[in-house]
């Protein structure tokens, strides 16, 4: 009895505690300086985004317009290669002809070494130049003959340039090693078709042309819808990753780590 006296005493001491006294002027000047400081902070952290991101569509808008008008000048492979300079295609097809260069200039210069020798060295080293001048004839007119194939048709060329920019998205988007294996084979199998357009002269047959010039267009068009199933169509992928990449990839890699890739997605 006493408890609960004493307990229901003391409730009235609790509930009759002093309110809390109201707030004075300043406080309630400082609360709005506050709020007002917060929205425009909040304001201006909202211009910087939207700046970022509209020089960010812009410098994508830029980059696009550059390359739009570099394609529509580009008349060969090898102007292909200033605009798509780590594509494996193009370094499969065109490949071939660097190294031919390569080596022609290592022999000019070792032929050019030799003149101080002797006048027979001299003679041989003429000789051996004017060869050399031979196979960089020959090596300029396959590699212009690769850009007549590749580039001849309006439809092969759209074709293979879509093939190209294929590639350069499947590079951002699986990184380097995965996708390798099939774009070079890619690359391989044009400098086939192109040199088997070329007799052993280097020079062209009319009717070879016009058939590898078919096949050719075919392999493309077959290609740049089987790239793009391969990498859009879910069906054609294993575990997030396109098939095609998986069955060319070297058996030697297919145990190793896994690529980090850094998604970029402005494209």
């Amino acid at each position: 009895r006493e408890s609960s006296s004493s307990s229901s005493s003391s409730s009235p001491s609790t509930s009759n505690a002093p309110p809390p006294p109201p707030p004075t002027a300043e406080d309630i000047m400082l609360l709005l300086v506050t709020r007002r400081e917060e929205a425009e902070e909040a304001r201006r952290e909202d211009e910087v985004r939207l700046r970022s991101e509209d020089q960010k569509q812009e410098e994508s808008e830029r980059r696009e317009r550059t390359q739009r008008e570099a394609l529509a000048g580009a008349t060969t492979a090898e102007d292909l290669f200033g605009i798509f300079p780590e594509s494996w295609v193009l370094k499969g097809l065109l490949g071939a002809n660097t190294t031919t260069t390569s080596n022609t200039n290592t022999a000019s210069n070792t032929n050019t070494a030799s003149k101080t020798t002797s006048n027979t060295n001299t003679t041989r080293a003429t000789t051996s130049t004017s060869t050399t001048s031979t196979t960089n004839t020959n090596t300029n007119t396959t590699s212009s003959k690769t850009c007549t194939l590749t580039l001849g048709g309006q439809e092969s060329r759209n074709d293979f340039i879509e093939i190209l920019r294929l590639e350069e998205k499947s590079r951002k988007w699986y990184g380097w090693k995965l996708p390798a294996g099939y774009f070079q084979k890619v690359g391989s199998r044009l400098r086939y078709l192109e040199r088997s357009s070329l007799d052993g002269t280097g020079t062209t047959d009319s009717t070879t042309d016009s058939s590898t010039s078919r096949g050719v267009a075919s392999y493309l068009y077959d290609e740049r819808f089987k790239l793009r199933s391969g990498l859009y169509e879910l069906e054609e992928q294993q575990n997030g990753q396109p098939k095609l990449f998986l069955d060319e990839r070297p058996a030697q890699n297919s145990g190793a780590g896994r690529e980090i890739v850094v998604i970029d997605d402005d494209d």
